[in-house]
């Protein structure tokens, strides 16, 4: 019997293969051994991405050993590698509750000794891995082998959780342009292994992720501020070009952002701001000072994407200076203890939304509580000045669902002016919110009546002279809707 391999074109056969999910591992798997000609379009998805753990994965000494080999269809398809928290044996400090203990334990401990810096070392292709460097992990070995690696472009790393001042074997790697820090304390000893590491990067880093563990006074209660800049060495001489010409993202959580900042920023375009002390007065949760957002309109620099909890006055004269914003996220990204604007979408929304309406093509007000987006009828109208807006994402007031008691705009104007006013409107998702900032707890039976009232609000929408362009989406506990021509209607499909 002729098989399928032999009778289709090699392309239209790597088309229908490219139809399975990468997710759908099993599959892949078996597709491998159906033909010689299927697993040469398969091999390199499978191993395209892998990891490495002893923790649930009793085949992790063969695949070690197989690494190691350095002839393995993982030296020649793998770019991705993840190494998460306790996927390695300790070398030392074996706890109670560890899951190997004794011979077990040995062997496996000799497997690791033996094969995983080679197995690493194996990998000349890898150009993006994620690890967990928890301080029972032997990670000085890891990190040098993967610092060796010619095509790493893409360094995660995560969860040193030394509460001393310990290094962190950073220094050798170079030539990255994702560095990703998450977790991790930034004692005097990792400032200066990041300064070294930077150092090596300064022409090629294109995004930066910095969230550390904050480093607190001893007997103050006091946590001690990371600046960005100090976490590059000091230019010397005098240059108008950027410390970091190519660098575009920058993403912080806790880390102070100020005008001496801004040198190192001129090619930035997105800007992800978290809040992380939720000690600290409101307008210094999130580290930024308003030097600058005034340093940044005097170099230039023009943001494209920006994702914040608040805009100080400050920030909107900014954001005002310039046309061009694409994405645009505003409220908390990460819970704080009742911090709260009053209004805050109505101070901010005239001079931000209308300079960018041209441009804008997604808006997310999702973080934003009851006080801060009041959904009213001139909130509406502003939104709908952003004709070319392909994601629209808000919170509607549970109070609303009563037109006596709010000035919120009902259910049926907010649907109906959105489906004629937002032609391009690709994705909607508005959801029920309670009344109140996010951290007033809700019963789950107050959420389920809230979220039934709401879905049953929508669904009795009626689109008489037009039918909505958009996908309306759902979210936790509800939808996602489909609309019906002949109702007119949209109906919630449980999924």
């Amino acid at each position: 019997m002729t098989s399928v391999a032999a009778l289709l074109p090699y392309d239209v056969l790597r088309d229908i293969i490219d139809e399975v999910p990468k997710s759908d591992f099993a599959i892949l798997c078996v597709l491998r051994l159906v033909s010689k000609a299927i697993n040469e379009i398969v091999e390199p998805k499978v191993f395209a991405s892998t990891s490495i753990s002893f923790a649930d994965r009793p085949y992790t000494p063969a695949q070690l050993e197989a690494m190691a080999s350095g002839n393995s269809p993982y030296s020649q398809w793998t770019t991705s590698l993840s190494i998460r928290k306790m996927a390695l044996l300790p070398l030392q400090d074996v706890l109670a509750g560890d899951r190997f203990q004794g011979e077990e334990r040995s062997q496996l401990l000799s497997c690791q000794t033996a094969f995983l810096v080679p197995a690493l070392e194996s990998l000349r292709k890898l150009r993006s891995v994620c690890l967990d460097v928890s301080r029972r992990e032997p990670f000085e070995d890891v990190l040098s082998s993967l610092a060796r690696l010619p095509n790493l472009e893409e360094l995660r790393v995560l969860n040193c959780d030394n509460y001393e001042d310990k290094p962190l074997f950073l220094e050798k790697f170079s030539n990255l342009r994702h560095i990703s820090l998450s977790r991790i304390y930034f004692h005097p000893s990792a400032v200066t292994t990041l300064k070294r590491m930077t150092a090596q990067s300064l022409s090629t880093l294109e995004t930066l992720t910095l969230a550390p563990q904050q480093v607190w006074v001893p007997g103050t209660g006091v946590s001690t501020p990371v600046k960005l800049e100090d976490l590059f060495e000091e230019s010397t001489g005098v240059s108008s070009s950027p410390s970091l010409p190519a660098l575009n993202a920058l993403h912080v959580t806790g880390v102070e952002l100020a005008a001496t900042s801004v040198h190192l920023l001129r090619s930035l375009v997105k800007l992800q701001v978290d809040i992380l002390d939720c000690r600290s007065e409101p307008l210094e949760l999130d580290g930024v000072r308003d030097c600058f957002w005034e340093a940044l309109e005097s170099s230039g620099v023009r943001l494209e994407r920006l994702a914040i909890s608040h805009l100080t006055p400050t920030a909107v004269k900014y954001l005002t200076s310039y046309e061009g914003l694409r994405e645009l996220f505003l409220g908390p990204l990460s819970f704080s203890n009742d911090i709260s604007h009053e209004d805050h979408f109505a101070e901010v929304g005239p001079g931000v939304l209308t300079q960018h309406r041209k441009s804008l093509k997604i808006l997310s007000l999702a973080h934003l509580d009851v006080a801060e987006f009041i959904c009213t009828e001139r909130d509406l109208e502003l939104i709908c000045l952003c004709e070319q807006l392909d994601t629209l994402t808000f919170g509607y007031p549970e109070s609303a669902f009563d037109p006596e008691r709010t000035p919120t705009i009902s259910l049926d104007a907010l649907f109906l002016r959105i489906a004629e006013r937002l032609p391009r409107l690709r994705q909607l998702l508005i959801y029920p919110k309670p009344p109140g900032s996010h951290f007033i707890p809700q019963t789950a039976a107050a959420r389920s009546n809230m979220i039934s009232a709401f879905v049953k609000a929508v669904c009795e929408v009626h689109y008489a002279d037009t039918v909505p362009r958009f996908e309306l989406l759902g979210s936790y506990g509800y939808g996602p809707f489909d609309f019906d021509l002949g109702t007119r209607r949209f109906v919630e499909v449980k999924r």
